[in-house]
């Protein structure tokens, strides 16, 4: 392996050097032609010519190697040490995840790794961005540029747990069919966001995997507390019903229902 990666490394430097020396002799040839100059058109264009003989015969062995390097990168892809160095990465830039390959929830964002279209997307809700580097290195330098960016915005938690609040009280009645709500009792988490997000262009502009985030961020706040009221995450024993989320130290919770208690 390493032989044939020093003979690639070769034949990549000797493509270079003749593009170099035709690029050179064809401006020599271009200029000894409008000057009439004989002498110089020849001897360029015998560089020329070599070269471009030259360069023929070491693409036809560069193609040969690319050929058997795209085969060996796609055995790699989805691979256990493919895997391995993903998540390794992942965990080193500290972009908390959840999921195995080729999915992964990065709330606010839904990471897919597509061996079968050689692309990698980065979901928010419906948007997504698309790149065709599949290194794992790449990936996640690719994934923590936007990542950081997101994380780096002033979250407002008030204004969140406001419209938390407000959603609680409307389902809350609607729950437990009283006319008032009923504090100290849990409503879930799913009907808040599903209440949140009535009209379908809202689900778009508000993603599921944004409110993960939001409520992940709302989680770590120690003083869980809007005006006189104090809010608490309930946690779901069937994983399934429940919403996960995750802190900033990577660390999974899956919480499934919202109570808020009326403080004296």
């Amino acid at each position: 392996m390493e032989l044939q990666e020093r003979n690639q490394s070769s034949v990549i430097s000797s493509i270079d050097n003749n593009m170099k020396l035709i690029t050179k002799s064809w401006q020599k040839i271009k200029k000894s032609h409008i000057d009439w100059d004989i002498v110089n058109i020849k001897s360029n264009l015998d560089i020329f010519n070599s070269e471009l003989e030259q360069f023929s015969s070491n693409t036809t062995d560069f193609n040969k190697f690319i050929s058997e390097n795209i085969r060996e990168i796609d055995e790699k892809i989805g691979s256990l040490e493919y895997i391995n160095v993903l998540e390794t990465n992942l965990k080193e830039l500290n972009i908390p995840f959840i999921g195995n390959f080729p999915e992964y929830d990065i709330p606010p964002y839904k990471l897919n790794i597509s061996k079968e279209n050689k692309e990698v997307r980065l979901f928010f809700g419906r948007k997504s961005e698309k790149t065709n580097s599949l290194n794992p290195a790449s990936i996640s330098a690719w994934v923590n540029i936007r990542y950081k960016k997101i994380i780096s915005r002033k979250m407002d938690l008030n204004a969140l747990m406001k419209e938390l609040f407000e959603a609680y009280q409307m389902i809350n009645k609607l729950t437990y069919r009283e006319k008032t709500p009923i504090w100290g009792k849990a409503v879930k988490l799913t009907e808040i966001y599903n209440l949140l997000t009535l009209k379908r262009t809202t689900k778009q502009e508000y993603p599921k995997q944004f409110y993960q985030y939001e409520l992940g961020l709302l989680k770590e706040n120690l003083d869980m507390s809007f005006n006189n009221f104090r809010f608490e995450f309930g946690f779901a024993r069937d994983i399934s019903k429940a919403i996960p989320i995750i802190d900033n130290k990577g660390k999974i919770s899956h919480v499934s229902s919202l109570t808020i208690y009326k403080e004296d």
